[in-house]
């Protein structure tokens, strides 16, 4: 094969980091990879070689992957959470801070259950995304980063100062649960996550929530890269 010269091994190699990586064994497809190469070594000292060529010694190159942390739940009581006619009064759940872990982003997704009264067909349980707006931390509106009943100004306010994560549609039928997610959230803030974020859940279906606190539980997953 080495003979042939459709089939060698090329080598895309970096004398400043001093790391190699085979791009392909036919030398006419090897041109994505190598650029490719480029946008990963940007300013660097690069050259394509091949086995013949003297290259010897070099670490292969290290790849990018996505890697995830251990879920963890949010702290937020819906136990009976009443149901809001106009849809801004609510549970607002404890902060998560990213300032240690520095998560790229986290995946958020969970249950709601329904009580024991029947809601009121295609109502609505909705899930709002909340971020500290300094490193206060501050938070807009009402919000304060804890696990605690609060009631949004106004439905206009609501919409300017939260994200909408979730819409979940009812159906009228009691104790049902209501599964949503996995939503990846850095899209929703500009796609950058904010230092600190937490929830806020309303509802309008005309009956509680359930009663039974591990009927409700919304979990969040940090998503990170990680260098292999």
């Amino acid at each position: 094969m080495v003979n042939n010269p459709r089939f060698l091994v090329l080598w895309a190699v970096c004398h400043t980091c001093r790391h190699k990586h085979a791009l392909h064994t036919e030398a006419q497809g090897a041109c994505g990879y190598w650029q490719d190469w480029t946008v990963k070594h940007p300013g660097h000292d690069i050259s394509l070689l091949s086995d013949n060529d003297e290259w010897k010694g070099y670490k292969p190159n290290a790849d990018v992957k996505e890697a995830y942390a251990a879920s963890a739940a949010y702290t937020i009581t819906l136990t009976s959470l009443a149901s809001s006619a106009t849809l801004v009064a609510g549970q607002e759940s404890t902060a998560v801070s990213n300032t240690t872990n520095v998560y790229l982003d986290y995946v958020v997704g969970g249950r709601i259950t329904m009580g024991a009264g029947a809601p009121t067909v295609d109502k609505t349980i909705e899930v709002w995304l909340y971020g500290s707006v300094n490193d206060t931390p501050t938070y807009p509106d009402v919000f304060d980063g804890t696990d605690s009943a609060e009631t949004v100004t106004s439905a206009n306010v609501k919409k300017s100062a939260l994200r909408l994560l979730e819409r979940i549609f009812v159906d009228a039928t009691a104790n049902r649960v209501y599964w949503f997610g996995p939503v990846a959230i850095a899209q929703h803030f500009g796609g950058r996550i904010p230092k600190n974020h937490g929830l806020f859940v309303t509802q309008d279906s005309g009956q509680a929530l359930s009663a039974t606190a591990g009927d409700h539980v919304i979990s969040h997953t940090g998503h990170y890269a990680t260098v292999v």
